[in-house]
């Protein structure tokens, strides 16, 4: 079990360029793809648990993460992977597959307490910005004063001077569901 931290803000388009273009480009960039389980009437993200299978470079993780346990935390438990999205703790459990999303992440900053990652996410038609700062208990003081760095050039850079409002907006597993559901109701 993993307790995480971070903070969140959903982008527009050119902040997120102006993200890219003022870390030039970033550290690296690696490609991932969620795939979320639920049950049929969708339980687990109407309590605001998400059931995925994670895969990166060839690898498959599954996670059950348990959102909002406090102050920006959540806790992340890991579940067995027997056969990738085929048989899984998820499977097991009689959760079924409901679509995936898949991130392009960049780190922008990388240092020994926190992580700042601007990701690109693409799912069933939409695409969408998020900024997101992950950080230790070590390196809550020095992560907060960063992120406040960051949001104040992402204010200074718009054209009205407005502030990026952090926190707002759902995570992408919600995102995901959400428009799931529309995609239910046509």
């Amino acid at each position: 079990m993993t307790l995480e931290t971070e903070k969140k803000a959903l982008l527009t388009r050119q902040e997120a360029d102006f993200l890219l273009h003022h870390f030039t480009g970033g550290i690296a960039s690696a490609v991932q793809t969620n795939y979320y389980f639920d049950s049929e009437d969708r339980s687990m993200d109407q309590r605001d648990i998400t059931c995925r299978v994670r895969m990166k470079d060839g690898n498959a993780t599954a996670t059950m993460k348990i959102h909002h346990v406090g102050n920006g935390q959540s806790v992340e438990v890991p579940f067995p992977v027997t056969d990738g999205l085929n048989r899984n703790g998820f499977t097991d459990m009689g959760l079924r597959l409901c679509g995936f999303l898949t991130t392009c992440r960049t780190v922008l900053v990388r240092t020994d307490t926190f992580e700042l990652v601007l990701d690109r996410n693409r799912y069933l038609g939409c695409e969408d910005y998020e900024l997101e700062l992950e950080y230790s208990a070590l390196g809550k003081e020095s992560a907060g004063l960063y992120w406040q760095y960051v949001l104040r050039l992402l204010q200074n850079h718009t054209a009205d001077g407005r502030a990026v409002q952090t926190d707002r907006g759902p995570g992408k597993s919600r995102r995901f569901f959400r428009r799931l559901s529309e995609y239910d109701r046509r």
